[in-house]
């Protein structure tokens, strides 16, 4: 968890990721729960292009949250 989180925040740094709400220690959670439940997590090589659609999954997921919260945030400012 803690090596996601870290991650997150050079993301973040780095603006691949817009807002701290993607940083939230429930979205990771969840997230790693949901690859459990898709056998992703388990050591072997042929998992690769499994993981790999998964992270472009998490990567629309978070894009369309920072989306959202983009929209929040004008709509407020207005």
């Amino acid at each position: 968890m803690r090596a996601c989180l870290e991650r997150g925040e050079e993301m973040l740094l780095r603006r691949q990721i817009a807002t701290e709400t993607a940083l939230s220690q429930p979205l990771i959670k969840n997230a790693i729960k949901l690859a459990q439940h898709r056998g992703l997590l388990r050591g072997e090589e042929d998992l690769a292009a499994g993981r790999q659609a998964f992270a472009g999954e998490v990567q629309r997921a978070a894009a369309a949250v920072n989306t959202l919260q983009q929209h929040y945030d004008r709509g407020w400012a207005a």
